[in-house]
């Protein structure tokens, strides 16, 4: 094929960082169109780290051919995907409620409300939307958007779990063997995804069940405020030996914390699909989660759902997953079943159907 006459399918993205499940789902949706012959390049306002190919600003966005946008907050860089002059695929990853953000981070809130507009003006321009979740499909559908389809966030599993940074694991390996209970969370330190009520249920399960657990925290800090917060609340507890926050990590420290762990507890109030979750289960460590938004389509049944955050009946399913050999088994069995569902082949399969029948249906 003549390189001049490559149908172009190019992506933009308001911010791209190293180590963001967003970020690395554009990586590898890149490969893939090149892989498919298609002309395809990066296109990004924000970018925080190194990436081994080239990323373009947002202003050198050229005209004509398609354009995917990934949409999880309100940008500036959104009027360039609405003002494109070809054809738009909307990458929809979801948006957090504004409400949950507004007390921390007021300036947050502003973005996330922006996004939330201009998903609805989205509704009229775009030719084809892909969901990362059913959930997200859902609201989709409900804002009237014509074409749809649900493609879960692509992701290599199997790299993670090759990826162990052994001077980590030997360091953390020797935390187990003096403590108790390893409870892991991974996740952004922000309001949604609820880190104080992880300290909650994890104070309890100290209290009660075993006084030497350690509660493992790990996730880039995205509001100092609510950062604080659960710090203090850390402290006030009498838990500061017994909680670690370990920011943003490493892919190959990352895979050496669920190697380390014995649960995984996920008390997030909103999630739009939750990676992290099938980490665990590809590490085979057991999961424990509260139900809602997206969570329950993730893990399917693979996972301890609770219908709320009560912090007795979190800790409660903590000492079952960890005092029963069985229930263990059964969970970490189900989890592997689960994965194959998000498989990065299956994945990439799909997402290659959903652009090619867009592109498609315009041509006809």
């Amino acid at each position: 094929m003549n390189r001049s006459a490559r149908v172009a399918v190019h992506q933009l993205i308001p911010s791209l960082s190293v180590r963001d499940a967003i970020g690395n789902h554009a990586l590898h949706v890149r490969r893939l169109m090149l892989e498919l012959g298609f002309a395809s390049e990066l296109y990004a306002e924000s970018v925080v780290g190194r990436f081994g190919v080239a990323i373009h600003r947002t202003s050198s966005v050229p005209d004509g051919g398609w354009l995917i946008y990934h949409h999880s907050i309100g940008s500036l860089v959104a009027s360039r995907y609405a003002a494109h002059r070809g054809g738009r695929i909307l990458n929809y990853h979801n948006i957090t409620p504004a409400a949950l953000f507004e007390p921390w981070e007021a300036g947050v809130a502003a973005e996330l409300e922006l996004g939330r507009r201009q998903l609805v003006e989205f509704a009229d321009c775009t030719d084809h939307a892909i969901a990362d979740s059913g959930f997200n499909r859902d609201e989709l559908v409900d804002l009237g958007y014509r074409s749809t389809g649900v493609v879960p966030v692509l992701f290599d599993l199997e790299g993670l779990r090759r990826q162990v940074d052994q001077s980590v694991a030997t360091r953390l390996a020797a935390i187990r063997r003096r403590q108790g209970t390893q409870v892991l969370f991974v996740g952004r330190v922000a309001p949604n995804k609820a880190q104080h009520a992880v300290v909650s249920a994890f104070a309890v399960y100290r209290q009660e069940f075993d006084a030497r657990a350690h509660l493992h925290l790990v996730g880039a800090v995205s509001s100092h405020n609510y950062h604080k917060a659960v710090r203090r609340q850390v402290e006030l507890a009498g838990l500061r030996r017994a909680v670690t926050f370990h920011d943003s990590v490493s892919d190959g420290a990352l895979g050496a914390h669920y190697a380390n762990s014995d649960v995984f507890c996920c008390l997030s109030d909103h999630e739009g699909f939750g990676v992290p979750l099938l980490e665990a289960m590809a590490h085979d460590v057991p999961v424990i989660a509260q139900t809602g938004s997206a969570v329950p389509g993730t893990v399917g049944e693979a996972a301890i759902l609770l219908a709320g955050r009560d912090p007795l009946t979190a800790a409660v399913a903590i000492d079952r997953v960890c005092s029963d050999a069985g229930l263990r088994a059964r969970l970490v069995e189900a989890g592997r079943r689960r994965l194959e569902e998000f498989s990065l082949d299956r994945s990439r399969r799909r997402y290659a159907e959903q652009v090619s029948a867009a592109i498609g249906a315009a041509r006809r």
